[in-house]
C-alpha cells in the first residue's frame, strides 16, 4: 500500500468523518458525464476523465448510501437552510445515451435521484462534438501544422506526451473566447479536408430522453442549445442559448426545467454575467471544483468531478469533512 493510499484511507475513515462532521459542507454535487461498460479499456493520456465504468459508478453509489444521504437538486435550496446532514447530489452532463442504458439501473437500485443536463443540439440531430473529434484527429495524424490568427502552430504527434500537449494547447484555443462559428473554422483547419465527424450513437434521442424523464427521481436540466462557451457570446445570444434550451426541452419532454449547467463551466466560461442570465432557474451549476456551503450562491454552485480514479477511499475522502479544509489550504498556498 502506497503512502498516498494510506493517507486517503485514514482521511476517509468513518471515525475521522464523524469527528469532522461540524466542518462538513451542507452538500456535495458530484459531476458525471458517461457511465461505460465494465470492459472499457483504461483511459490513456488523452482521456479527459469523463467516464466511469458501471462497476465504479455502483461503488460510488454504494458508498454514498452507506455513509451519507442522496439529495435531489430540487431539494437543495431548502436543504441548505436546514440542519439536516450533508446531502450528495448526482448530476450528469450533456445527455449521453449510457446515462439511460447503464447509469439508470444503478440509480434505481440505490434509489438515488439525479439531474441530467442536456444540450438540445444532440437530440435535435447535430451530434458534432469538437473535443471528441480533436482526440481522434490527434491519435490519427503524425503531425499537425497550420496558421491561426497570425500564429504559426506545429505539433509533432509521435507519442502520448506530444499528443497530450497538443490537445491542451488546442483545447485552450477552442475555449479562448472563440464563437461557435470560429470554433468550427478552427476544426475545419485541423480536419485537413476531412468531413466533420458525428457521434449520433453516443447521445440520447428525444424518445430516449422522454423515457428517462419518466422515471421517478430523474430530473432533466438545461445545458444550452449548442453546448457553447457562453462567455464568448454577446448577452442577447447567450440568453437565447440558455432560454432556448429550456423552451425546447419543455416543449419536447412536457416537463418543467428548473435547473441548468454552464457548458465547460470554469471561471473563464461562466462568471457574474452568466449567473445573472441564469437567474430564472432554481439553481445553476458550474464545473469549478468545490463543495456547497449554507451560503452558496444558487446560480454559481460548485461541483466535484467523479472519475474512474475515484476508488472507495478516494471518493470517501472527497465527501469527508477534511477534503474542503485541505482543498482550501491548497488554494491559499498556490496564491
Amino acid at each position: 500500500m502506497t503512502l498516498k493510499h494510506t493517507l486517503l484511507t485514514l482521511a476517509s475513515s468513518p471515525y475521522l468523518e464523524r469527528a469532522l462532521a461540524p466542518f462538513a459542507p451542507r452538500a456535495v454535487i458530484l459531476m458525471y458525464h458517461r457511465v461505460l461498460p465494465n470492459d472499457t479499456p483504461p483511459p490513456d493520456a488523452l482521456d479527459r476523465g469523463l467516464g466511469v465504468t458501471q462497476e465504479r459508478f455502483e461503488q460510488h453509489l454504494s458508498l454514498i448510501a452507506a455513509r451519507h444521504r442522496f439529495l435531489a437538486l430540487d431539494d437543495l435550496p431548502r436543504h441548505l437552510q436546514s440542519k439536516e446532514p450533508m446531502g450528495v447530489v448526482i448530476t450528469f452532463d450533456d445527455g449521453y445515451r449510457d446515462t439511460l442504458e447503464l447509469a439508470l439501473p444503478v440509480l434505481e437500485k440505490y434509489r438515488a435521484p439525479a439531474t441530467v443536463f442536456v444540450s438540445t443540439r444532440y437530440p435535435d440531430g447535430d451530434c458534432r462534438v469538437w473535443w471528441l473529434e480533436l482526440v481522434e484527429l490527434l491519435r490519427e495524424l503524425p503531425r499537425l501544422q497550420f496558421r491561426w490568427q497570425d500564429r504559426d502552430l506545429a505539433f509533432e504527434l509521435r507519442n502520448e506526451a506530444e499528443r497530450r500537449e497538443a490537445f491542451t494547447v488546442l483545447r485552450d484555443l477552442m475555449l479562448g473566447g472563440l464563437s461557435p462559428e470560429q470554433q468550427e473554422k478552427l476544426m475545419d483547419m485541423l480536419r485537413q479536408g476531412r468531413p466533420p465527424r458525428r457521434y449520433d450513437e453516443l447521445f440520447m434521442t428525444w424518445e430516449m430522453l422522454r423515457e428517462l424523464a419518466g422515471h421517478p427521481g430523474i430530473a432533466i436540466g438545461a445545458h444550452t442549445m449548442g453546448h457553447v462557451n457562453l462567455a464568448a457570446l454577446d448577452p442577447d445570444r447567450a440568453r437565447d442559448e440558455i432560454m432556448g434550451a429550456r423552451e425546447r426541452l419543455e416543449q419536447m419532454l412536457q416537463c418543467q426545467i428548473r435547473h441548468m449547467a454552464y457548458p465547460y463551466g470554469s471561471a473563464r466560461e461562466a462568471g457574474p454575467r452568466e449567473y445573472a442570465l441564469a437567474r430564472d432557474f432554481a439553481t445553476a451549476v458550474t464545473t469549478r471544483s468545490g463543495v456547497v456551503r449554507a451560503n452558496a450562491p444558487l446560480h454559481a454552485l460548485a461541483r466535484l468531478g467523479a472519475s474512474q480514479k475515484d476508488d472507495a477511499a478516494r471518493l470517501a475522502f472527497k465527501l469527508g469533512g477534511l477534503f474542503p479544509i485541505l482543498a482550501g489550504l491548497r488554494r491559499r498556498m498556490a496564491k
